[in-house]
């Protein structure tokens, strides 16, 4: 007979602290120099091991410039719903009424990449 189990709101099955974040990867693929990658994931380190190909999952996007490294990533988001309206801002900063009007000055055309080589 199953048992259910009852969690603390913020921890996963492993009693590790749920950490939603979003995160930025960058290519060490000399062919790829300068491809960037920004995601939302709620452990780290086994995201990055997927995209490497190390486990199993990661994006399509991911598999054909391998290996990545994790330039960094941005936590304390209160829900998923918030941590994900900001990686689409991140990924879109031409476009997010949110993103836009901080990067005015900086006269980017209306491509994610455009934004990601100047900013890096």
């Amino acid at each position: 007979m199953a048992t259910a189990q009852i969690r603390a709101p913020g921890t996963s099955s492993c009693d590790r602290p749920t950490v939603l974040c979003c995160y930025l990867l960058r290519t060490l693929d000399p062919a790829a120099r300068g491809r960037t990658y920004i995601g939302f994931t709620v452990d780290p380190q086994r995201r990055l091991r997927q995209h490497n190909g190390e486990v199993k999952g990661g994006a399509r996007k991911t598999s054909r410039s391998r290996p990545w490294e994790m330039l960094g990533f941005v936590h304390g988001f209160r829900d998923k719903v918030s941590a994900l309206k900001f990686e689409w801002a991140w990924q879109h900063p031409t476009v997010s009424l949110a993103v836009r009007n901080h990067i005015g000055g900086m006269k980017l055309k209306r491509s994610t990449y455009s934004a990601s080589k100047l900013l890096q």
